[in-house]
């Protein structure tokens, strides 16, 4: 669940969402352990009303489909935390397979007949160099891939295509129209990558459900998926939704292999003769965390086949020249390998190199395999089509093509990738692009063909050409990427560009002697393991270093610590770095001060890593009682804290909500000392407040403007506000702040690290009960926390929202809970306090 603590939203959010389904109606079916969505359905009347859109019935190429006719309302209490719909439509993607069904007497799949060649595993072990790894034992042993599929499948077939193969059994998990696509992706992500464990995901709701699932239940670092859709048919809705999985797989060091499509560059014109819609590419290869698959196609002669097969059906001799795929004559519709620019997605700083078009938009596809059904085709079985070796009963073959092929069959080597780098890669992109820059051998540069086809004149893109698409050339292109792919080299040169799991992140196991005082130098010894190149150590506090000594070896590091006599003393963190990454420790030496009076000791305070490390997050409070509850009486505290220890800390009350505050202005830039101003703005419109600055004698001396947009806080300096020429090496006088509409105002007054503050301004933002704290900081240092006292005589309840400064909602670690929204309840007489803990559950102030 670490990735839903990290990125999902706040489990009161989800809690407040799923009530509210409930509340509407709906049935809930299931919460993602992501904590980033949740299954619920209804009546279309339910949806319609709820979600203010219409559903309609469409006719599309002879079916009947239900769909949303615009985009569904989201509730105005969650549209900072929901980012749209997903399935309020049945139109599923499309299988990117190419089939055919060939009739031919001889046995042997180099044809002695015809003089036709279809590829088994074998001939693709042998041209995409993978025999030599197959050697060494890596075939995808200890590994997972996960196919995506909306389809329910046999396993007689897949067995059946194992058997012909000469490939060991390995039936896929499973958890009709598109029977012969998951056919096709298990054999073949199972053909390349032997003995990996196949794990098969179909929803009835379509392949991006499907793949919502394996990427929640976190279920194979290798994801396939050969379906996909042109990008101008998604909304922006579409998009957000699918790029936030997308982000989530990467997180989780998934890799993600999707095919770019069979319609050359106009994906838009799916079985279509002649293309109408213009240039596109395919999504969800589009997306910079997704490895797009492109098509190529064999340029065999003389000398690339064998008569004959080998015992595993194999008939290759060595790598095959490659070109474009693009079979739109032999075809009569639209066959070609998908590819160009996105029309949603600027282009990563990762792709870059020579070819990449300087078109600001993220290009596809990323590589290519060998993709043609009608010259090469792969051999499938599929329903029942196998009955002797490849063979149906009546002798044909079923053959299939198209990028949808290349997406499992590199799902597979990626597989041995794995393995071979002993952890999973996740998004391999930046690796890939990298690697052609520096290891030209990796790629099979394709400079022929293209994946132009014909369009109508006139229509979209479409000149007097009468052609739209991209030619193949040196470096990267538009119809195959980076080229095909040399396994062997591929996997030898990975530690290039990413560092070997042999070199694994450092563990820190102790640290001998674990103190020393203020003004000492003491020699010390780290143990634990991984310590290996160039390593660095580091303590968390001001005034400590640590200098390595000689001897240092894998798995111990003699150090020399110095100690400065005013580093502060209390608890310290140690973090090790090495080119594999770092590691932290947290209170594992601790800085002693001054000696105490005999029998006084001093309890060493214990730092909370939210407060101590990181950038400082800020932002505003609204303190809200329910309904007929009693409010409680509240103040803030903000304090800076070193190593467990306040260093300074000032309090603060409410007051009303107003349109008009004046504070005092005492600033010596030159010794820190400065005024702080934070305005929150609550409410539902904009805010422009008029500052006025004014001297010791009431003088105005300049007068400037502050915007605060609805729900957002605004905290500046007065020395930001109005420029060292205005306040010079000092200036004390007045601030004036007025604005027609009312605001929330915090003065905080520095000295150094020392500070104080002005009053927080209560009001009626979230009913007239509601109290606003203009300023909130946590991190780098900074602490906050919020106390409550209930004088009335009968139980208060309600609820604290904390937001950032542009008024989305910010979770923090407060009360041993990571959110944005806390509830509380407060007996009479009682009280409450919001604040980080540490292990033992103790607040820093």
């Amino acid at each position: 669940e670490e990735f839903a603590d990290r990125f999902g939203i706040s489990a009161n959010d989800l809690t407040q969402i799923v009530d509210w389904l409930h509340a509407q109606g709906f049935t809930v079916d299931e919460v993602a352990r992501n904590r980033r969505s949740v299954t619920f359905t209804g009546s279309a009347g339910q949806v319609e009303t709820v979600f203010r859109t219409a559903i309609h019935e469409y006719a599309v190429d002879g079916k009947t489909f239900y769909a949303n006719a615009n985009d569904p309302y989201v509730p105005d209490a969650f549209a900072n935390v929901v980012l749209g719909f997903r399935s309020l439509n049945n139109f599923h993607l499309k299988a990117r397979a190419r089939r055919t069904r060939v009739h031919d007497a001889s046995p042997q799949f180099t044809s002695t007949v015809t003089g036709n060649h279809f590829l088994a595993p074998a001939d693709f072990a042998t041209i995409y160099n993978l025999n030599g790894l197959y050697a060494n034992g890596l075939d995808g042993s200890g590994q997972r891939i996960a196919v995506m599929g909306q389809t329910n499948i046999d396993l007689t077939d897949i067995r059946a295509f194992r058997s012909a193969s000469g490939l060991p059994p390995n039936d896929p998990g499973t958890n009709n129209d598109d029977l012969g696509e998951a056919d096709l992706d298990l054999e073949w992500s199972g053909a390349v990558a032997r003995n990996a464990h196949l794990i098969y995901v179909n929803s009835n709701n379509g392949v991006f459900d499907s793949l919502q699932y394996a990427i929640d239940q976190n279920l194979a670092p290798v994801i396939s998926i050969s379906y996909g859709d042109c990008e101008k048919n998604f909304s922006g809705q579409d998009m957000n939704i699918l790029g936030a999985l997308g982000r989530q797989a990467v997180a989780q060091g998934i890799t993600i292999l999707s095919a770019s499509g069979d319609t050359g560059a106009a994906d838009c014109d799916y079985n279509a003769r002649i293309a109408s819609r213009g240039l596109a590419v395919d999504f969800p290869s589009s997306l910079p965390y997704v490895t797009g698959m492109g098509g190529s196609e064999f340029q065999d002669g003389a000398g690339s086949w064998s008569a004959t097969n080998n015992a595993t059906n194999g008939s290759a001799l060595s790598y095959i020249s490659e070109k474009t795929w693009n079979d739109n004559t032999a075809s009569g519709t639209l066959s070609a390998g998908g590819g160009g620019r996105s029309i949603y997605f600027s282009k990563p700083d990762w792709q870059a190199g020579a070819g990449v078009p300087n078109d600001h938009a993220r290009d596809v596809p990323d590589i290519s395999l060998s993709a043609s059904a009608d010259h090469d085709g792969y051999l499938i079985c599929s329903l029942g089509s196998c009955a002797n070796g490849y063979r149906s009963t009546d002798g044909s073959l079923n053959i299939a093509g198209g990028t949808s092929v290349a997406a499992p069959a590199f799902a597979g080597i990626v597989a041995i990738l794995n393995q071979a780098a002993n952890s999973p890669q996740g998004n391999i992109n930046p690796a890939l692009y990298r690697l052609a820059g520096i290891a030209p051998g990796v790629f099979h540069d394709i400079t022929a063909g293209g994946n132009q086809v014909s369009c109508r004149l006139g229509s979209t893109d479409c000149s007097s050409g009468g052609v739209i698409g991209y030619t193949a050339g040196p470096g990267y292109d538009q119809a195959t990427g980076l080229g095909s792919v040399d396994a062997s080299n591929l996997i030898a040169s990975w530690s290039r560009v990413v560092a070997p799991a042999a070199q694994a992140r450092p563990v820190v196991q102790a640290l001998t002697p674990q103190s020393g005082g203020q003004g000492t130098t003491i020699t010390a010894l780290l143990t634990g393991a991984n310590f290996s190149g160039v390593t660095n150590v580091t303590f968390s506090g001001a005034g400590i270093t640590a200098g390595i000594q000689s001897g240092a070896t894998a798995t111990q590091i003699p150090l020399l610590i110095t100690i400065a006599k005013d580093a502060a003393p209390g608890a310290q963190s140690v973090t090790v770095t090495t080119p594999a990454g770092s590691v932290t420790v947290d209170s594992v030496f601790t800085v002693q001060g001054a000696s105490l009076p005999a029998g006084v000791t001093a309890a060493v305070p214990l730092p909370i890593s939210a407060v101590e490390q990181g950038n400082t997050r800020s932002g505003y409070v609204i303190i809200t009682p329910d309904a007929n509850s009693p409010a409680p009486v509240s103040a803030a505290t903000f304090g800076v804290v070193h190593n467990g220890i306040v260093q300074s800390q000032a309090g603060i009350v409410p007051a009303p909500m107003t349109g008009s505050s004046t504070m005092l202005v005492n600033v010596v830039p030159a010794i820190g000392r400065n005024l702080g101003v934070a305005v929150a703005n609550p409410g539902d419109s904009g805010n422009t407040l008029t500052l006025t600055l004014e001297d010791a004698n009431g003088n105005t001396v300049a007068t400037t403007t502050m915007t605060v947009q609805p729900h957002q806080q605004v905290a500046r300096f007065v020395t930001e506000l109005f420029g060292s020429n205005t306040i010079g090496s000092a200036f004390s006088g007045s601030l004036h702040l007025q604005s027609p509409i009312a605001f929330s105002v915090l003065g905080l007054r520095f000295s150094g690290i020392e500070f104080s503050t002005l009053p927080a301004i209560g009001g009626n933002a979230g009913g007239s009960a509601a109290v606003v704290i203009p300023q909130f900081a946590i991190g780098g240092g900074w602490t906050s926390e919020i106390a409550l006292i209930n004088n009335s005589t009968t139980a208060s309840t309600g609820r604290i929202d904390i937001f950032d400064s542009n008024g989305n909602p910010m979770s923090v670690p407060l009360n041993n809970a990571t959110q944005s929204t806390f509830r509380y309840s407060i007996p009479a007489g009682g009280t409450f306090l919001l604040a980080p803990r540490d292990m033992n559950g103790q607040a820093p102030m």
